[in-house]
């Protein structure tokens, strides 16, 4: 994750770019980006989120996730005094630091964590051409 000094990201930051909250009814569940000469490797924390109610897209250089946690339990007439747990709609995208293999990649969702890896790719990049 990018340093921020005195609440300015630094050059790096924009590899995690998050989308900010577009209503009080979305919120932002936490991600971790890291990448090796490979692969891009994203972790999402989905908890009480079902693996069908959460949409991958990758367009252009960006992967966005969203989704929506429902409430389980809701009771009537009963006075809540405070939660940290959110509930609504979500989207979070990430700009993409290299070209990748769209077609190749996974996903998996386990113990309420979705685990997405994303091939890089050399296609797509500059090529670089002798004067003669």
């Amino acid at each position: 994750m990018a340093e921020t000094t005195k609440g300015q990201a630094s050059p790096r930051a924009h590899f995690f770019h998050v989308t900010p909250s577009r209503s009080d009814e979305e919120f932002q569940p936490q991600s971790k980006v890291t990448e090796d000469k490979d692969n891009i490797y994203v972790e999402i924390d989905l908890p009480g989120i079902k693996k069908e109610e959460t949409k991958i897209e990758v367009y252009e250089n960006i992967l966005r996730i969203s989704g929506n946690r429902k409430e389980k339990l809701k009771r009537e007439n009963a006075k809540q005094h405070y939660s940290e747990v959110f509930y609504g709609s979500f989207t979070r995208e990430f700009v993409l630091s290299a070209a990748v293999e769209k077609e190749k990649i996974k996903a998996r969702y386990e113990d309420g964590v979705l685990f997405i890896t994303i091939p890089k790719t050399t296609k797509g990049q500059a090529q670089i051409v002798e004067i003669e």
